[in-house]
């Protein structure tokens, strides 16, 4: 909660009202350590003459509001079609990133080598 652009007020009604949730993964903000991560996300961007009000902000996560940050064209859009098209490219880049960390996870193919050539020795 580092901006100067909203109040505490702000956050909270925001927060409040999305249940402590990121609107795009779901990411529950109840604990503490997570509640100190939430952010408020402009859903039609400033930069495309979105507005500082209640109905154009939501609770989101920082890995969401990264992800969606360059969407574009979103101007004109009804605000439910916006928050859909976020979700996908949010569950888009989860699938991606799981899938690197799952590979990540998997030991490379010389260590096993080496495992197996230490259990024969």
């Amino acid at each position: 909660m580092a901006s100067n652009r909203f109040s505490e007020q702000d956050y909270d009604r925001i927060y409040r009202r999305d249940a402590f949730t990121c609107v795009y993964c779901g990411f529950d903000g109840h604990a503490f350590e997570n509640w100190m991560q939430l952010e408020l996300d402009h859903v039609i961007p400033i930069s495309q003459e979105g507005k500082d009000t209640d109905d154009n902000l939501v609770t989101c996560c920082p890995h969401c509001n990264k992800v969606t940050n360059g969407m574009q064209d979103l101007k004109g859009l009804p605000i439910e079609k916006i928050l859909s098209q976020k979700r996908d490219v949010v569950m888009k880049d989860r699938k991606a990133l799981y899938s690197r960390w799952l590979e990540s996870q998997l030991p490379s193919a010389n260590v096993v080598a080496a495992r197996l050539g230490a259990d024969q020795a």
